[in-house]
């Protein structure tokens, strides 16, 4: 063995060496994070997307056939729960464990990438930040898709990155392959990887060297990203009898973030305000698949082409909330998660207005991505200058920013390699300017807002939510306690006073459940989900004029929805009352 690879072996192993470190660091503040949240009394009760995307699985694991749920959001994450269920007798701690594994191995590729585009001390900085980024941790703990997808992203760059340099078919292959399942974890992939994949293959033409067998290997890619993408779209189209591998909310989700009102669509919560607005397309007669994409689809292209000053302006006020420095709920607060670890108390904060830590990591991204962009492939460039139009073409969160932060801290690092290297070298000039444009970007990302998303109570709806999906699976008792807690927190929080009327209907509490009920229709008059409930409370107290009252008009709105369960339950209850007052030939019309 001569000089030269006894070098090659010993860098190997040092590589690995630091690999193995990484991977150690990254898992262990995964694992110490799980231990800490799996204390909390919340641990064991998804809400919201994540009890969403669980009964999805359950019924697939059940029934060994699709739920056409499943065409909704992310297409994989289901599946993956669903044979977490089947494999391992539904303990979804194994499922949180497997996503934390994947994020500690996004660590490990994210030092070979950083280290191959620039040098082993950017590697290391970039996958360190990796395993300590505390939106990263939180989210991959949660049973959503995010966790994945900040995964599959990472591993899309890796291999196209590879592939343009390697040549290899097996690498066009694997490249395709997981830009298809990126695609199908997250639509928002869709416009980066189409580009990329375009912009490599014109790099191939014009490439003299090997040009021929570059540009059929990035035909081969596309073919592969093609063919998978074209499985949820057969399926899509023998459950649902429309051919798309796009989700059913993407044109909804279109729709929400770009419309003269969006402030109040944004903050639609899960509910019946929610289960309202998709009701949309059957109310107006559109009862397929198909025409639900297609009507707010409409509503996005008819807002577009009347106000396009006003889109513009959206467009320019999601760019803003992109590069806040805070982290911007949706249906779930990272914020509101500190209670339960320390650890991520440390890794995620608000100071004011500023952010810990994307505050931090943005200007050093900025510099990293302006001062080393010859060093950038042009698969990582475009991921990051092409993936944020994709969620600020539809709506900005921190769910969907995360994505983003594994390769993004390459070019971090690469920033902070620069400002190293320039007050090693006594460059003081320099380093003064550079450190004007990091303190400009720390204050412009944390001057705006706060944000309408900002505004709400999480806290309370968390807790509401869990006494929700407890009173769901019978946990009475759990589910009052987290109910009066919810409203403990927020006294005025009409979703939990609803929640909580339903619970001491089922508890047989009626003068209570009443109370509730009217409480939220002192905000929400015209909620015949609501009026339903108080006729309810109303007959089982023996109040039958008043009920009939309420149930009237209940009636009404479950037509005018077109809510054929509501209505029939309404029917029911009206005929009981009839009986019991010897009136029953008075049958009301059926719903049309």
């Amino acid at each position: 063995m001569n000089f030269g690879d006894v070098q090659s072996e010993h860098m190997r192993n040092k590589n690995l060496l630091i690999g193995a470190a990484i991977f150690v660091l990254a898992i262990t503040v995964r694992l110490i994070y799980l231990y800490e949240i799996s204390k909390g009394e919340l641990f064991g009760t998804p809400v919201i997307d994540s009890a969403t995307y669980l009964d999805i699985a359950k019924n697939i694991s059940s029934t060994g056939s699709l739920d056409p749920r499943i065409f909704w959001q992310s297409f994989i994450y289901p599946l993956y729960l669903a044979s977490i269920i089947s494999l391992f007798d539904g303990h979804l701690l194994i499922a949180r464990i497997i996503q934390l594994i994947a994020g500690s191995v996004s660590a490990v590729l994210i030092y070979n990438l950083g280290k191959k585009l620039f040098d082993v001390r950017i590697g290391i900085i970039a996958s360190v930040i990796t395993a300590l980024y505390g939106p990263l941790f939180f989210f991959e703990a949660e049973l959503l898709a995010t966790g994945w997808a900040a995964f599959i992203s990472v591993v899309v760059v890796y291999l196209m990155t590879e592939s343009i340099d390697k040549r290899k078919t097996s690498l066009y292959l694997l490249a395709g392959l997981a830009s298809g399942l990126a695609v199908m974890i997250r639509v928002t992939f869709l416009p980066f990887i189409f580009l990329a994949i375009l912009s490599m293959f014109f790099h191939g033409v014009k490439n003299v060297a090997g040009r021929k067998s570059f540009v059929a290997g990035i035909l081969v890619m596309f073919a592969v990203f093609v063919s998978v993408l074209t499985v949820p779209a057969l399926l899509s189209k023998s459950v649902t009898g429309n051919f798309s591998a796009i989700p059913k909310s993407g044109s909804l989700n279109l729709y929400i973030g770009n419309n003269p009102d969006t402030d109040r669509t944004i903050m639609i919560r899960p509910g019946y305000q929610w289960r309202n607005l998709i009701r949309e397309p059957l109310v107006c007669g559109y009862s397929t698949d198909a025409e639900h994409r297609r009507y707010f689809r409409k509503r996005f292209t008819d807002y577009l082409a009347t106000d396009p000053a006003g889109y513009a302006a959206g467009i320019l006020k999601k760019t803003v909330q992109f590069l806040s420095s805070r982290e911007l709920p949706r249906n779930i607060d990272i914020y509101t998660g500190r209670k339960w670890s320390g650890l991520l108390s440390c890794a995620v904060w608000k100071w004011k207005m500023f952010g810990f830590p994307f505050g931090i990591l943005l200007p050093f991204a900025v510099l990293g991505i302006f001062y080393r962009r010859k060093n950038i492939p042009s698969p990582l460039l475009m991921f990051l200058l092409i993936y944020p139009l994709s969620i600020i073409a539809v709506f900005v969160s921190s769910r969907y920013r995360v994505v983003m932060i594994p390769l993004t801290t390459i070019v971090a690092a690469a920033g902070v390699m620069h400002m190293i290297d320039r007050v090693k070298n006594g460059d003081w000039t320099k380093t003064g300017r550079d450190s004007t444009v990091i303190v400009a970007i720390v204050v412009l990302s944390s001057v705006f807002g706060p944000f309408t998303a900002e505004s709400y109570d999480y806290e309370a709806e968390l807790y509401a939510s869990a006494g929700y999906e407890q009173g769901k699976a019978g946990e009475i008792d759990e589910a009052e306690k987290n109910l009066r807690k919810s409203l403990s927190l927020s006294p005025d929080y009409y979703a939990g006073h609803r929640i909580l009327g339903n619970l001491l209907n089922q508890k047989g509490e009626f003068r209570e459940a009443e109370e509730h009920f009217r409480r939220v229709l002192k905000d929400d008059p015209g909620s015949y989900t609501v009026q339903y409930y108080l006729g309810l409370s109303l007959w089982k107290q023996g109040r039958t004029d008043e009920a009939m009252s309420f149930l009237e008009s209940a009636e009404k709105g479950a037509i005018k929805a077109r809510e054929e369960t509501i209505y029939k339950q309404i029917q029911d209850i009206k005929m009981s009352i009839l009986k019991e007052e010897g009136t029953d030939d008075e049958y009301p019309e059926q719903l049309d």
